[in-house]
């Protein structure tokens, strides 16, 4: 499979692996990787195609196409409250079974994990690429241990799945409605200049952040329709509803469960 390389704004690249994008911010001394995709590809040839800075490397949340590549590392950084999904979707057998659902992969090639430090970062965390500086923000959402990154010198922030066209609320327990419009609205406090997302091939705008923020809030659940669960990867779960609207003329996919839903 090939990696295709996009600078998608000056000093911002999106590497797309399958289904999935990882972004690396080119900084004056440092440069930073946001996410590590599939791990099926050669992903550091490619950013060392872009750049031979030293490279911080962050996992936004825990699921396959963001974390499978972290064997290529020494050393990623993630939510400590993660780690023991990571663990679980990086075994042989989980992502064996996730890679064919969710790309049609035959076989997954094995990959060793045990040699890569995964340090805990939590948020208010800097980090410092030069003339660029990276700051965490937690938003639980996606998963309850999703991160985001703000970087304030180009009002960009990467929110990795947190905020897409097609949002997948359904994967925690613990996340309810009310969380996921906290973090939203948390997001939206910041002068965003332009939203990175893995999902997206261009940018998102802060606009688009508060209207997706405005219609989750308003969500009820006769306003959903039940979801066949065999359609989502590594789900069994039949509790799933699904909500379709139009967020600046785009159609926009929302899956939460059932009991998800705390405002009314």
């Amino acid at each position: 499979m090939q990696l295709i390389i996009k600078e998608i704004t000056p000093g911002y690249f999106h590497i797309k692996e399958a289904k999935v994008h990882v972004t690396l911010v080119v900084g004056s001394k440092k440069a930073l990787l946001w996410d590590t995709g599939y791990g099926i590809t050669d992903l550091m040839s490619a950013i060392r195609s872009i750049t031979m800075l030293p490279l911080i490397v962050i996992n936004s949340h825990s699921h396959i196409d963001h974390i499978g590549g972290n064997f290529a590392f020494d050393e990623v950084y993630i939510n400590p409250t993660a780690l023991a999904s990571a663990a679980f979707f990086n075994s042989a057998p989980i992502r064996e079974i996730g890679l064919i659902r969710t790309i049609n992969v035959h076989h997954a090639v094995k990959r060793d994990y045990s040699l890569t430090r995964m340090t805990a970062v939590r948020e208010g965390k800097i980090f410092d690429l030069g003339d660029k500086t990276v700051e965490v923000i937690e938003i639980p959402g996606h998963t309850e241990a999703d991160l985001a990154l703000w970087i304030k010198e180009d009002e960009v922030m990467l929110t990795a799945d947190a905020v897409n066209y097609v949002m997948w609320l359904y994967f925690s327990d613990q996340v309810k409605q009310s969380t996921i419009v906290k973090s939203l609205t948390k997001l939206a406090e910041y002068p965003i200049k332009n939203i990175i997302a893995s999902h997206r091939h261009t940018p998102l705008s802060h606009h688009y952040l508060v209207e997706l923020r405005d219609v989750i809030a308003n969500l009820r659940k006769e306003t959903c329709i039940a979801v066949d669960p065999s359609a989502m990867p590594l789900s069994d779960h039949t509790d799933l509803l699904e909500f379709h609207t139009l967020i600046l003329h785009k159609e926009v996919q929302i899956v939460m469960r059932e009991n998800q839903f705390d405002i009314y």
